[in-house]
């Protein structure tokens, strides 16, 4: 069955220190002031703009087989491939944080303010991480909540391993 999942911005708000991890700055006790001013510009404009939500759908197994099937890679050359061959449980999600997002990323950089977008889209991009992490938390609270003891859920995206 397909499911809508809505998150509020909250849900969706991404650890400042995930953000600056991923682009290799400093703790943040430790930011620059024009740094921590990008920081909390893109913070807050990300919590203005953001409309987290997913689509998600369990599967079986031959229809996730027919997903990888338009690629033209055997199963075997992808990690995915040989993964979900051996999974009790396969769900299919995609998340977004909505077009005002990019929209407001794409504007910046096309306006020269270079280092706003850049930071702008280093907090959509840990967003969007988080989201994929919470769908899978979901999932695998699914799983548990029909007697699966301990599972663990996978979350594949495009460009991950193969």
């Amino acid at each position: 069955m397909r499911e809508i999942v809505r998150f509020t911005n909250h849900e969706a708000r991404p650890e400042v220190r995930e953000v600056l991890r991923a682009q290799d700055l400093p703790e943040e006790d430790a930011l620059a002031p024009r740094i921590r001013g990008l920081l909390d510009g893109a913070m807050s404009a990300y919590l203005a703009l953001a409309e987290p939500r997913a689509v998600v759908e369990e599967l079986p197994a031959e229809r996730f087989a027919a997903v990888l099937a338009p690629l033209g890679v055997p199963d075997e050359a992808l990690v995915v491939g040989r993964v979900y061959p051996r999974a009790e449980g396969l769900a299919l999600f995609v998340a977004t944080l909505g077009q005002a997002v990019s929209a407001r990323i794409r504007h910046l950089f096309d306006a020269e303010e270079l280092a706003e977008g850049y930071m702008l889209d280093a907090v959509a991009s840990a967003g969007a991480d988080l989201l994929a992490d919470r769908l899978a938390e979901r999932y695998r609270e699914t799983l548990a909540g029909r007697g699966m003891v301990e599972p663990r859920v996978l979350p594949y995206s495009p460009g991950y391993c193969g």
